[in-house]
């Protein structure tokens, strides 16, 4: 018999523990452990919410620190509680600092310091997350504290806590953490004390959202609501805080024939019919600069959404850009910016910048790579040919600059071997000094810069009379006067006397000697031959 009694025991153990009894459970998320960076100047232990909540029979779990993996081991813990089906109700306090963006919120761990729209996920806790947590135990409440406002954030996220996206049957509590402990004490655990009525006595400060109904409380069916003018004036003002459709809708089924039930349908009406009004009025609240709307302008235009000028006027094309822009980021098309989604733009324009910045610079990089390599093929080696190749396909390339360099220097050698080569013709021509060596200069440099005193000797060979001849006789002649390096050292000396510049004075007649003769003979009304004549030796000696 005992056997048989202990096997039932056995059986009926093994069947309750199969069957997973839930409870109530609350995650706390608060100063345990946290940095003094993030910590409130107004400070209050989250074992303020711990204590009655332990005494109301809930299963509280809580981290002990404050860092990214601690938080995220906990709310692990709820996950695996909630998928076993050992949750009953669900209440989740998270005290600040919290930041977010137009997508979600975040309470910031100790690691979140410098946190932006990239790292949050790996160093905050989604509100949305916890929110999704909040409604699978089917009932939820989050209580949310703000806290102090951090100071170090990076791009991508704002400061504080915005707007909070609702969930399913989630309620939402926000204010500080001293309230809403009040709120805890006050009703939010009592059985009897339906939403309606915990929101027709919040406390100063404290605000309810999302699942707000007039015969349910947290833990159970509340006690009817009944219908006391205070108790309507209450919940009626907890509904007008909400201001949302379904918030008014749950006043009219709690209340049908409630005083108040035409201004209720009145603003269900607005609230659907209207939505562009509301949406001017926010953005009205902003006070946008000219500066402020040229931005939204060319934030627009660098997303591709507006193609106008930008002049700060948000008309028919600013607005249409501005629905264009919310239905692509998934947000109500109004045509008008709240604050969260002018920062929300400014963040996509910002990214857009970046992502062409990147595909630019990816491209330039293609195209040097394939730059350098056509360098390597046709101008490194510093050919005339590679050079002019390099440049016809790259004219402002990265080795433009070398290239252009190379080739002048090319054309410089080039100018300088024909100059040298046209001086070494002209020295010949002078040497020779026949109108033979002359023509034969001009045409090999009919436009050289000697070409004009070439021509010159040739005229000054046709003004001799009786020509070759005759200058085969003047150079004749000067042999027979001028035989001697004595008498040429004197002609030269008489010649730099006159003015004539015959050049150094060493016995030598160069091609500037002759030119000093010529010079000398013209002069002086004497036959210009370049040659030494009696007649202009008479004459040099006579110093006339």
């Amino acid at each position: 018999m005992q056997i048989f009694t202990t096997l039932k025991l056995a059986t009926l153990a093994v069947i309750l523990a199969g069957a997973g009894w839930a409870e109530n459970v609350a995650l706390i998320y608060g100063d345990a452990g946290q940095s003094p960076f993030f910590l409130s100047g107004e400070r209050l232990s989250a074992s303020t919410f711990e204590a009655p909540l332990k005494e109301a029979g809930f299963t509280v779990v809580q981290p002990t620190r404050r860092d990214a993996a601690a938080m995220r081991r906990a709310a692990q813990e709820v996950q695996t509680m909630l998928d076993d089906g050992q949750v009953e109700r669900l209440l989740i306090v998270v005290y600040g600092p919290f930041a977010g963006n137009t997508r979600d919120n975040w309470s910031l761990s100790n690691d979140a310091v410098g946190a932006s729209s990239i790292t949050i996920g790996a160093t905050g806790m989604s509100i949305n997350a916890l929110s999704d947590m909040a409604q699978r135990s089917g009932r939820g409440v989050v209580m949310l504290a703000p806290g102090r406002m951090p100071k170090s954030l990076g791009s991508g996220l704002v400061p504080g806590l915005g707007d909070i996206t609702s969930v399913g049957e989630v309620t939402y509590i926000v204010g500080d953490a001293a309230a809403l402990s009040d709120v805890l004490r006050g009703g939010l655990l009592e059985p009897e004390t339906s939403f309606a009525a915990l929101a027709a006595g919040l406390p100063s400060g404290v605000r309810m959202s999302g699942y707000v109904p007039a015969d349910l409380g947290f833990l159970g069916q509340a006690a009817a609501a009944g219908n006391g003018q205070m108790m309507q004036a209450g919940y009626w003002q907890a509904i007008r805080d909400v201001d949302t459709i379904e918030a008014y809708r749950m006043y009219l089924r709690a209340y049908p024939d409630a005083a108040n039930r035409a201004l209720a349908q009145e603003r269900i009406v607005i609230l659907r019919g209207e939505p562009q009004r509301l949406a001017r009025a926010a953005e009205d609240q902003l006070n946008l600069s000219d500066e402020a709307r040229k931005g939204i302008q060319r934030d627009l235009k660098a997303l591709g959404h507006y193609g106008s000028g930008i002049d700060g006027r948000l008309g028919k094309g600013s607005r249409a850009a501005i629905g264009a822009w919310q239905r692509t980021g998934g947000f109500e098309e109004t045509g008008y910016l709240t604050g969260n989604q002018l920062f929300a733009l400014r963040t996509d324009a910002k990214a857009h910048a970046a992502e062409v910045a990147a595909q630019e610079a990816e491209t330039r990089e293609l195209q040097e790579r394939e730059e350098r390599a056509y360098w390597s093929e046709t101008g490194k080696d510093g050919s005339e040919v590679g050079l002019r190749a390099y440049l016809g396909r790259y004219p402002d390339g990265v080795f433009a600059e070398a290239a252009g360099a190379g080739l002048a220097k090319i054309e410089d050698d080039r100018r300088t071997e024909q100059d040298d080569a046209e001086r070494r013709a002209w020295r010949e021509a002078r040497a020779g000094d026949t109108p033979d060596h002359y023509i034969s200069f001009l045409e090999a440099y009919p436009k050289g810069r000697y070409a004009a005193r070439a021509r010159n000797q040739l005229d000054a060979f046709q003004a001799v009379p009786g020509g070759s001849d005759d200058m085969a006789r003047a150079q004749a002649e000067e042999g027979e006067i001028a035989d001697s390096g004595i008498s040429r050292l004197m002609i030269e000396r008489r010649l730099d006397e006159a003015g004539a510049q015959p050049g150094a004075v060493d016995g030598r007649f160069d091609a500037q000697t002759r030119e000093a003769i010529r010079w000398y003979q013209d002069s002086r009304a004497i036959p210009v031959t370049g040659y030494l004549s009696r007649v202009t030796m008479l004459r040099l000696m006579a110093g006339r």
